[in-house]
């Protein structure tokens, strides 16, 4: 598997945690965590 993606569609997981997993996460109504991304803010 390439990148750690997953779509989160009940916000059942904490954000910070998929963050420092290493995940691209998706859900419903919240940011989107993007580990991958080339910006720098």
């Amino acid at each position: 598997m390439n990148n750690k993606l997953i779509f989160d569609g009940r916000n059942i997981y904490y954000l910070e945690e998929m963050k420092d997993l290493g995940f691209t996460y998706f859900s419903i109504g919240r940011a989107v965590i993007n580990v991958h991304s080339k910006k720098t803010p």
